[in-house]
């Protein structure tokens, strides 16, 4: 599968990244090419290279947002 990311980050500050067959990667003229891999995992590695906040589409790629590497993982002891 074809992926791509945005070069304009979302409210968040994530850059979100797209397959190829993404309508919503239409509505922006700043999108980066990151390539032709075989799994969600692959391209997500990539992504992380170009931009350290990065997250699938919710849209086009819901099945690969669990596989997602946790930015940021709260430490419970501290909520006890």
């Amino acid at each position: 599968m074809i992926y791509f990311i945005d070069k304009i980050p979302d409210k968040d500050g994530f850059h979100l990244i797209h397959n190829n067959s993404c309508l919503r990667r239409f509505f922006t003229s700043s999108i980066i090419y990151l390539g032709d891999f075989d799994t969600c995992e692959k391209a997500f590695e990539t992504a992380q290279k170009v931009y350290s906040k990065v997250k699938f589409c919710s849209f086009c790629l819901p099945e690969c947002i669990e596989k997602e590497e946790p930015i940021y993982k709260p430490n419970r002891d501290l909520f006890n």
